[in-house]
């Protein structure tokens, strides 16, 4: 079974999937788990396996009997569950193909490896056997059980593949299976929500993490930034770094050819392994992040000035933090202009009162006034004091 996967070039990477490429900044995949909100879904998961535990567990009922009530048939509440999942990824690439549409495909795999690793484990038992002419029939005899156990799985979790695939669709993936035994393909429904769910936790906790690791090691503006990688990578917390250097048995590598050209991807059942694999060959190659000026969030600058990110900061007028900060600056300098204007023209004033008219305007009153509107005109400029407080600050006295 071939999944989706990601690979690298120089600082772009590739998503794989069914029917096309998705390409990206290095560094994107972690962004986009950083940015995504999973609590929604984690709810939606919870409160569909309460809903398929409470309707599961009846003997006697067929895969055609569950069927005709869709409303609380397990299976294809188990496929609304993946399709609402999908829909809530499909504007993240990363998500969408990496996370949502391979979770079934995962699931259904499980089966195959673990079918696989038995008959591994029993070839090797059988040879072993066969050199010491002992024999174990008492494992033997559990062996087959347990294959064909597997092999009932392999079949259901297939069916319940292709009807999460097909939804909302389910016709062409149960033919044939109308009067086959319900329970098996039940539970199998509840375990790939169930499995869902236990990844949305991890995912959760992985963007805390994630954050810590970027924190240290690839902060263009952390508190080691002054350090190279290496010497960051090596101060990030042992226990942090082994709970995913652990984990990247997890991580599958596979060559392939798409349209000619050879490359090598990578994939994992689990995202936060593949999403630690390219935090690692940031580290590598150098590719440091930086929080925006405005939302604090990190973000891929493009260069060593970059203080925005291009992140949505208003629905409503689709404006970035980029484009807002750019406008705030211009609103700013436009005041900062509009009070040094009104601070020159008040001054000339104040300075010919005082030449007219020196018994009612002193010139020292002048200097002291002069001393004070320019402290105000500092604060304007620094965004402390607004133009409309620096005109009703800095008005010219009244003549003695």
């Amino acid at each position: 079974m071939q999944f989706n996967a990601l690979r690298f070039e120089g600082k772009t990477e590739y998503i794989e999937y069914e029917g096309g490429t998705a390409e990206a900044d290095v560094g994107q995949l972690i962004l986009s788990l950083l940015d995504a909100d999973f609590h929604p879904m984690l709810q939606l998961a919870k409160e569909t396996e309460r809903k398929l535990s409470a309707c599961c567990g009846t003997e006697g009922i067929t895969i055609g009997d569950r069927m005709q009530e869709l409303e609380t048939c397990p299976y294809y509440t188990a496929a609304a569950f993946s399709s609402a999942v999908k829909d809530y990824f499909k504007n993240n690439p990363h998500l969408l193909h990496l996370f949502a549409e391979q979770r079934v495909d995962y699931f259904r795999y499980s089966f195959d490896a673990e079918q696989e690793k038995l008959s591994y484990e029993g070839d090797v038992f059988d040879i072993v056997s066969d050199i010491a002419q002992e024999e174990n029939w008492h494992y033997a005899d559990w062996r087959i059980n347990k294959l064909r156990e597997l092999g009932d799985l392999c079949i259901r979790a297939n069916i319940l593949q292709k009807l999460i695939k097909e939804y909302p669709c389910y016709k062409k993936s149960l033919y044939g299976f109308e009067d086959v035994e319900d329970n098996t393909l039940s539970a199998l429904a509840i375990r790939f929500v169930a499995d869902v769910r236990w990844q949305l936790e991890q995912l959760i906790t992985f963007q805390e993490e994630i954050e810590t690791l970027l924190a240290y090691a690839l902060d263009a503006n952390g508190n080691l930034s002054e350090l190279s990688v290496g010497q960051r990578y090596s101060s990030i917390p042992r226990t942090l770094i082994n709970k995913y250097e652990n984990a990247h048995s997890q991580l599958i590598v596979q060559s392939r050819i798409t349209e000619g050209t050879a490359y090598i991807g990578y994939h994992s059942e689990n995202l936060c392994t593949l999403a630690f694999f390219e935090f690692k060959y940031m580290c590598v190659n150098d590719i440091h992040v930086r929080r925006c000026a405005r939302c604090e969030r990190y973000f891929l600058p493009f260069s060593k000035i970059s203080r925005y990110c291009d992140r949505l900061a208003d629905l409503n007028t689709k404006k970035t933090c980029k484009d807002i900060a750019a406008m705030e600056k211009y609103s700013d300098k436009i005041s900062q202009n509009e009070a040094l204007a009104l601070y020159r023209k008040r001054a000339n004033a104040y300075q010919m009162r005082c030449r007219r008219a020196p018994s009612c305007y002193s010139h020292e009153d002048y200097e002291a006034w002069k001393e004070r509107a320019r402290g105000l005109l500092e604060q304007v400029n620094r965004g402390e004091l607004s133009p409309e407080d620096f005109d009703m600050e800095t008005q010219i006295p009244d003549a003695k």
